[in-house]
């Protein structure tokens, strides 16, 4: 076995080389021509005859280079004896009777005889003790290679099953380890090493048993542990149940009747071919006969509900899918869901949760033209951060403002804007966040049952995929919102929009979007997806995002101290002394770092911009300048991600409001088109726009921003103008 080792690895490189490829000059081959029919060895040694050359004896160096093998022609044994014909190629086996391949020079002429080389290829033997070169070697025969074989492969089992019970003799299992004697010593016990540190057991909470697709952290540090809870039935049990989904059991019959009827009248399509009711339930079967998660009758869950710090769950869409198939047709778990609490909650509101049971129907209406065969999708993570620690102010120092990008919004309806950019709320740039501005739960005030006229409690009827994982929060016997509704800040990378329609502009009704009656499924609904590392596995995962995050409450600091008026001109004092609480709830949702070191890395792949309305200045009524600026200097703290700034004449929320960063540019004309009855008013427009607070700015070090921030002067001047020295 040395022998051959040695006669291997002595010629190993020119056989590598000879291996990848042929020899180009002047980008022809100095071989003979490629036959695509030729067998691997013959390709080997037509290859490795160029080596053997006297033209090329005398130089290591070849003209032209290597070419690698085309992938049409991959290195593949085509038949029995490959094995051997790959040694020859390797050694110079020659004993078969087979000679070197003849090779003709580039620049012999036609009638110039073939030419042998002058020595065996890669068989140089040293002739030290005086041996022929053609002498025959014993390692040459292949029954002393099935032996040499034959014995390593034995003792190799011998020293694995053995050496457990030659260490007992010993004394320790480990004794061999850590020893300090010399050669002939006998071993030494090693010194046992320290015991682990003990886990704090969390109730419930189990570790992951075997392989599976989905990953989940219970609470800050602890990973690849989750409850097992198990169906109230079997969802085998309910596919037979489905029928044609002209009811839905865990859906009251009122609330569900009209979204049927609408359903059937008018079935939306998508990929060109409509949807129906029917087509729905027979995937809505296909997920309750299947067994996505590998869990049998259980399924894994995380609580969401405070506290939710460093939380994770990461599922695929086919297992968001086959929780809300199980929701719709009445099953859940012992702990309770918030999907089921929420479907039941809102039944008992006006419009009976219509527009919540249609974007799930919408949901499983997609996934069932996208998840076909089986196939478990693209994954989605949801994620917590850590609690705020105020580690930003580390960075200002080290920060530079980089220029954000500015869109503005074009009026009406629609979601087009100045920038090339389609409006951030619509999910349709690749690698940007949708900001969701909440309050203290994701879904706000509407408690997921329908519209409303501010962003937080629309936006998620159109990311069904956000209102879906309300399923993660035990919520108990209880359907209050309070116990069923994702905490806020709240992370879901790879969330998609898949109803039509939403943008910042708040339509005439006062609401924030409108859900078609025809052709509501959003037919472009993103399709690039990234792979991305979690937790030391690889993991396909849609490139967007959406991120909730609550900003400081203006108006409630404020108090009695400012009306309503003075609020929305950006008149009070107030307004501008909660810098750093804003910039720290903005470094918490969107810094990778608070997040659990495994999806830190999906995170920063992710979120490379982050799309944003008048964060901090809707309907808790800040000043839209001072929110720019906190958002545009915590957003370079960050230190990845690029800000994408989008300015609208008529928000969802406190409209008109945001005409104010236009300045001289365009504030009045935009309050005229869109501060109709509303308190702002035009007389208290400043000189500076964004764009030039930005020109001055961009550039800078944070630090600088920052410190005139927290001593920026009280109304009656605008913000920026204050910035900029006017007074």
């Amino acid at each position: 076995l040395a022998a051959m080792g040695d006669k291997f690895f002595q010629y190993e490189p020119a056989a590598a080389q000879a291996l990848r490829g042929a020899q180009l000059d002047g980008g022809r081959t100095t071989g003979a021509a490629s036959n695509p029919n030729s067998t691997w060895s013959e390709r080997s040694k037509r290859h490795a005859s160029a080596w053997d050359r006297p033209e090329q004896q005398g130089s290591p160096q070849l003209p032209g280079t290597i070419r690698a093998f085309p992938e049409e022609q991959p290195l593949i044994l085509e038949d029995s004896s490959s094995g051997w014909e790959m040694w020859r190629a390797l050694c110079g086996r020659e004993d078969s009777g087979e000679s070197d391949v003849d090779v003709v020079h580039k620049d012999s002429s036609p009638g110039q005889g073939r030419r042998r080389s002058s020595s065996r290829r890669f068989s140089r033997r040293s002739n030290a003790s005086g041996d022929s070169g053609d002498e025959p070697e014993a390692w040459r025969n292949p029954w002393v290679l099935k032996l040499g074989l034959g014995l390593a492969c034995v003792i190799t089992v011998l020293v694995a099953f053995l050496s457990p019970h030659l260490a007992k003799l010993n004394g320790s299992g480990d004794a061999n380890h850590g020893s300090t004697g010399t050669p002939g010593q006998s071993f030494q016990p090693s010194t046992p090493p320290p015991p682990p540190p003990p886990v704090v057991p969390i109730p419930g909470v189990k570790p992951t048993q075997g392989h599976h697709n989905w990953f989940m952290c219970p609470t800050v540090g602890v990973c690849g542990m989750q409850r097992i809870e198990k169906w109230s039935t079997d969802p085998r049990a309910l596919a037979s149940k489905v029928g044609f989904l002209s009811s839905l059991p865990g859906v009251n019959d009122a609330s569900y009747t009209p979204v049927a009827q609408q359903w059937s009248a008018s079935p939306p399509s998508f990929r060109g071919l409509p949807v129906k009711l029917s087509d729905v339930a027979i995937f809505v079967q296909q997920l309750l006969n299947s067994d996505p998660f590998q869990t049998g009758d259980s399924v894994p869950f995380v609580d969401f509900r405070p506290p939710s710090e460093g939380k994770v769950v990461m599922i695929s869409q086919r297992q968001l899918a086959f929780l809300v198939a199980n929701v719709l047709m009445g099953n859940s778990i012992p702990v309770g869901d918030g999907l089921t609490a929420a479907l039941k909650r809102c039944s008992g509101k006006k419009t009976g949760g219509a527009t919540l049971i249609r974007s799930l129907l919408s949901l499983l209406a997609v996934l069932s033209r996208e998840l076909t065969a089986g196939a478990q999708g693209s994954m989605l993570i949801g994620a917590t951060p850590r609690a705020r620690d105020s580690s930003w102010r580390e960075r200002l120092t080290k920060s530079t403002l980089k220029e954000p990008k500015l869109c503005v919004h074009q009026g009406g309806a629609g979601t087009a804007t100045d920038c090339g950019l389609e409006d951030f709320m619509a999910g349709s740039t690749a690698f940007q966040s949708v900001t969701d501005i909440a309050g203290g739960v994701v879904g706000g005030g509407a408690e997921l049952c329908d519209l409303a006229d501010s962003q937080d409690e629309s936006a998620v009827q159109y990311y069904s995929e956000v209102l879906a994982f309300a399923f993660f929060t035990a919520a108990g016997a209880s359907n209050a919102a309070a116990n069923s509704m994702l905490p806020v800040p709240f992370a879901l990378l790879g969330a998609r929009r898949y109803v039509n329609e939403i943008s910042g502009q708040s339509l005439t009704s006062g609401r924030c979007g409108r859900v078609e009656e025809s052709e509501w499924l959003n037919v472009k609904i993103p399709t690039d997806i990234i792979r991305v590392n979690v937790n030391g596995s690889a993991a396909i995962v849609a490139s967007s995002a959406f991120i909730a995050v609550a900003s400081a409450c203006s108006a409630c600091l404020a108090g009695s101290a400012c009306d309503m008026a003075t609020n929305v001109n950006n008149q009070c004092n107030e307004q501008r002394r909660h810098l750093d609480d804003d910039v720290d709830l903005w470094f918490q949702a969107y810094d990778p770092s608070m997040y659990a070191g495994a999806v830190q890395e999906s995170f920063r792949r992710i979120v490379k911009y982050i799309g944003t309305g008048p964060w901090g200045a809707g309907v808790w009524y800040g000043d839209s300048q001072q929110y720019f600026l906190t958002v545009w200097l915590a957003t370079a703290l960050l230190g990845g991600a690029s800000l994408h700034y989008y300015i609208y004449d008529h928000f969802c929320e406190n409209p008109a409001n945001q005409c104010f960063v236009l300045g001289k540019q365009g504030c009045s004309s935009c309050i005229a088109r869109g501060g109709a009855n509303t308190p702002v008013r035009a007389t208290y427009c400043g000189t500076q726009s964004v764009y030039d607070i930005v020109s001055r700015f961009k550039g800078q070090p944070a630090q600088s921003l920052y410190g005139l921030l927290k001593q920026v002067r009280g109304p009656p001047l605008q913000v920026f103008d204050v910035l900029a020295g006017n007074y």
